[in-house]
């Protein structure tokens, strides 16, 4: 017999709880013991009470808690952030055609859809709204995390939170969202949106703290994490969600075996101390910077500007770079092998002791949309900048991607003939490259080599 895909045994698997698997006869032995590693090895976990008691009914299962490997938990139990939840309310009681996007490919939902969006909403609101105003927790948790022994990945992800609920409703019904478990197929809503009215308060950082003490709970067995798109008053010494609250020795715990993370931060536009100064919170650096023994750091910055209902950043307004020089000031990762590293404004003198402090471990560089700062008003230009951290780096792979300075801005981008211009930019990257790969051996690129031709 050949085997069923993913896709469709998840399918088969959402058409009945996990109580019933054990009734249900399956003729091949083979798909018999391969089903459950395929249903239970992603786990999908939002803030729906019966979902969460779901995942503690895996955790006490005698076999299925050995399939676990990944958790995908919605990024947003942890945000604060909500919709206008009144404004969206009375859209959908208006009975009125309710479009999805915008533009020409614009939708309509069908009423069930909306029903169904709208019970789940309120839902979700209810539960958070308990969560937060303490008269619900994630205590269990950590018991959960515990007896998941084969547990290896956990990933902060984001359901849509830039568009609408009937946006996200249409992706999932095309089938575009990844299939993680049965857990995931009742989930309609892009983001579970949390009353700030009843989060305000240091002592209700609950959710963030229970998930931190559950990861330490794990007998040292979590090596990567991805943390996308967190909101950014999560990271903010006033943000209710209370990072800074959370005690240093739950996320030492948390992080004491963790190899790989990758993190995007979404900054936005019109917050000036952020974006124009560099004033990045601190507890940024304290979370990156608890991982001590973390070989591969991601690190990529998003910079929007928020959509017009306030309710998250549009993707379509994208803005300059923010600056992240000081997220790198004093952070050291003594383990650290790989660093990606985009999207951001980096001050030069950072940069350089940043390398220094890593020069004897890190073997992998990628830097794509890096723009060079420098604390003085002198012009910036990274050929100069690299020909002081080349020879004590020993790199066995660099990739320089649309890297900007002035000397780059004054003499190839200058250029008015835009595709050339790129051309230009990408050789003098490779010149770059080849010069920090060889450890500054060979020749320096020239940048007046790489100007337009005169005449």
């Amino acid at each position: 017999m050949e085997l069923l895909p993913l896709e469709i045994m998840a399918e088969v698997c959402s058409f009945s709880d996990f109580g019933s698997l054990k009734k249900i006869r399956l003729v091949s032995t083979a798909f018999a013991q391969i089903a459950p590693r395929y249903l239970f090895e992603e786990i999908y976990v939002t803030l729906i009470p019966e979902y969460l008691d779901k995942l503690t009914e895996v955790a006490i299962h005698p076999t299925l808690r050995f399939h676990v490997r990944t958790l995908f938990f919605d990024y947003d139990i942890l945000n604060e952030e909500f919709a206008e939840y009144d404004v969206w309310k009375a859209e959908v009681d208006s009975g009125g055609p309710i479009s999805i996007g915008g533009g020409p490919g614009a939708e309509v939902n069908a009423p069930a859809d909306l029903d169904c969006s709208h019970q789940n909403f309120c839902r979700l609101l209810s539960s958070q709204k308990a969560l937060f105003d303490g008269r619900m927790d994630l205590e269990f948790l950590i018991a959960a995390f515990a007896l998941l022994p084969n547990l290896r990945d956990i990933y902060s992800m984001a359901m849509q939170s830039s568009t609408t609920p009937y946006y996200s409703i249409r992706r999932r019904k095309n089938g575009m969202d990844p299939v993680l478990s049965a857990l995931q197929r009742d989930t309609l809503l892009p983001k579970p949106f949390v009353d700030t009215s009843v989060s305000t308060q240091t002592g209700l950082s609950r959710p963030l703290a229970s998930l931190l003490s559950g990861l330490g709970l794990t007998r040292k067995q979590i090596y990567s994490i991805v943390v996308a798109d967190i909101a950014w008053s999560f990271w903010k010494q006033d943000g209710p969600s209370g990072f800074q609250h959370v005690g240093q020795e739950l996320i030492d715990a948390a992080f004491q075996q963790l190899k790989n993370m990758y993190v995007i931060l979404v900054v936005d536009a019109y917050d000036l101390e952020v974006r124009l100064q560099g004033m990045l919170p601190l507890s940024i650096s304290t979370f990156i910077g608890a991982a001590k023994r973390l070989q591969w750091l991601t690190l990529e910055f998003g910079c929007y500007a928020k959509d017009e209902d306030g309710a998250g950043f549009d993707n379509n307004i994208a803005t300059r770079s923010p600056r992240a020089g000081q997220l790198f000031a004093k952070l050291t990762l003594p383990c650290l092998v790989t660093l990606h590293f985009g999207n951001c404004i980096l001050t030069e003198e950072i940069l350089i002791g940043f390398m220094k402090r890593h020069s004897t471990t890190l073997k992998y560089l990628h830097l794509v949309e890096v723009d060079l700062d420098n604390q003085s008003m002198e012009s910036t230009s990274w050929a100069e900048t690299l020909k002081q951290i080349a020879p004590i780096l020993a790199l066995e792979t660099v990739n320089l991607l649309a890297l900007r300075s002035d000397d780059i801005e004054n003499v190839i981008v200058a250029d008015t003939n835009g595709e050339a211009c790129n051309s230009r930019v990408d050789a003098y990257c490779k010149g770059l490259t080849r010069f920090l790969r060889n450890r500054g051996q060979t020749g320096c690129p020239r940048i007046l080599d790489f100007a337009a031709p005169t005449g």
